[in-house]
C-alpha cells in the first residue's frame, strides 16, 4: 500500500510564487520612500539652521543702539557696525559654516560667485521706513544656501522685520 498525500498540508508552487512577488512590491514601495525620507530630513535640518542664523544675525542688531546696531562676523568677538537708521543701506554678507557659526564677513564683489568655505551666505538689508513712529527700519536677512554655487541657483529663505529705535 503506498502512502497518500493530503492535498491540504503543503503550498504550490503558484502560492509562494504569488506570495514572493506580493513580498518584493511591498519591499519595493517601502525602499522607494527612503530617499524622500533622507531629503525630507536634510531639508528639515537646513531651514533649522537658516531660522537659526537669521535669529542671531536680528538679536545682534536688537543688542546694540538703532544707528550702531552691532553684527557679529567671526567665532572670536569681531563685530562690524550697522546703521539702520539710514534712508537704505548697503548690503551686508556674511559667511556661516555648516553649523550655523559665523566664518565672517564676505566682500560684495564675491557674493554672487561660487565659495567652497561657505556653506550658508547671509544678505543683510535695511530701509527707513516713513511713519509716524520715527526711526522705523525695515530689515531684511536673506539667508542662501549651498554657498559654494552661484547666487543665481542658490536657495533664498528671506526674513523681514520691522526694528524701531527703542530711546
Amino acid at each position: 500500500m503506498s502512502p497518500t498525500r493530503n492535498p491540504l498540508v503543503a503550498f504550490t508552487l503558484i502560492e509562494i510564487s504569488i506570495a514572493v512577488g506580493i513580498f518584493a512590491v511591498t519591499i519595493v514601495a517601502i525602499l522607494a520612500l527612503f530617499p524622500v525620507a533622507l531629503r525630507s530630513a536634510e531639508q528639515s535640518r537646513t531651514e533649522s539652521i537658516v531660522t537659526q542664523i537669521a535669529r542671531t544675525v536680528l538679536t545682534d542688531l536688537r543688542s546694540g543702539a538703532f544707528e550702531k546696531a552691532r553684527i557679529a562676523t567671526s567665532a572670536v568677538p569681531d563685530f562690524l557696525e550697522y546703521n539702520l537708521a539710514q534712508a537704505a543701506s548697503t548690503p551686508v554678507y556674511l559667511g556661516y559654516d555648516e553649523g550655523g557659526k559665523v566664518i565672517g564677513e564676505l566682500a560684495a564683489a564675491s557674493y554672487a560667485e561660487p565659495n567652497p568655505a561657505v556653506v550658508y551666505v547671509v544678505k543683510l538689508e535695511s530701509e527707513l521706513v516713513t511713519t509716524t513712529v520715527p526711526l522705523l527700519s525695515r530689515v531684511t536677512v536673506t539667508v542662501e544656501s549651498p554657498g559654494a554655487a552661484p547666487a543665481t541657483a542658490r536657495r533664498k529663505y528671506p526674513l523681514t522685520t520691522l526694528m524701531g529705535d527703542t530711546r
